[in-house]
């Protein structure tokens, strides 16, 4: 839309102006619509809150940034973590490379997709913010027309035939596209023996008396909740991983671990055996909780 508002010339250019505006409208309105049931139900200010988008610390958010955020997001986004940095390479050197090699008849197109591939970084940037992966999976699109650009100029440089460099980039195109399939299923693969684990883990939480349950696998609380409310049956007092001191008061009849995990140092004057284990969980409970199947 962008490049047709911004390339589209004579009175055809304007038609498609002013199609690419209604379209534009159309779009925003739609998305205004969506959103407005979000909105009233759990109220703008907690919407616009997304912790997924909130301001990090400085410190925390300069040591994470390369290390943990770009090679978690370019895996996500292109497959494979070892192409973060010819990305980045490529988006830092767009605009030498646009005005230097660019074909005078692509220049436009080449900077809109450099501009589209590289729209989230300023902004992440100064807003100190790493949103997911897949709110920026529109990057993709744009960096990949830039990708096929550059291997054109590359192939124009060497005087190489123009039919070999579309045939070389549709071959890279169709290669990358078959990896990220196989890719993907194996890991809805992977996720459908992950889930089984989780649904094995709830149907033998339930099938013991609703006691304290202290669950250290990040979001499994939420799922434990999700089971309860579908099988219409009563959610046992759970409990996420506080560190605080205070917190470390009592005991637990169940602990629900990664399955490299053990009990933590803390719950030690306490005894706890394996109940259960299945995959990426380990279930612990205490001596004298129930007894065991």
């Amino acid at each position: 839309m962008a490049a047709i508002v911004v390339l589209g010339r004579g009175r055809a250019g304007a038609r498609l102006r002013r199609q690419a505006l209604v379209a534009g409208a159309g779009v925003a309105a739609l998305a205004a619509v969506l959103y407005l049931p979000v909105g009233w139900l759990t109220g703008w200010p907690l919407l616009l809150a997304n912790p997924y988008v909130a301001r990090l610390a400085p410190a925390f958010f300069w040591a994470q940034l390369l290390p943990y955020y770009v090679p978690v997001t370019v895996t996500l986004l292109y497959g494979r973590a070892v192409l973060g940095w010819p990305l980045l390479g490529l988006l830092a050197l767009g605009p030498a490379a646009v005005a230097r090699w660019a074909s005078p008849a692509w220049r436009p197109a080449a900077w809109l997709a450099w501009v589209g591939a590289l729209a989230p970084v300023p902004l992440l940037l100064a807003q100190g913010v790493m949103p997911p992966g897949r709110t920026i999976y529109y990057t993709v699109w744009p960096a990949l027309v830039l990708a096929g650009l550059a291997l054109e100029a590359v192939a124009r440089r060497w005087r190489g035939p123009g039919r070999a460099a579309w045939a070389l980039a549709g071959a890279l195109g169709l290669g990358h596209a078959g990896f990220r399939v196989v890719q993907q299923v194996r890991i809805q693969a992977a996720a459908r023996r992950d889930d089984q684990c989780y649904r094995q883990a709830a149907d033998w939480l339930a099938a013991r008396p609703a006691r304290r349950v202290l669950i250290t696998v990040p979001g499994y609380d939420l799922y434990l909740a999700h089971q309860a409310r579908l099988q219409h049956r009563p959610l046992p007092p759970l409990q996420g991983p506080d560190t605080r001191p205070g917190a470390r008061t009592g005991y637990y009849d169940y602990l629900v671990l990664g399955c490299s995990e053990t009990p933590p140092a803390w719950l030690a004057p306490h005894r706890y055996q394996p109940g259960f284990s299945a995959g990426p969980l380990r279930v612990y409970q205490r001596l004298g909780a129930a007894p065991l199947p």
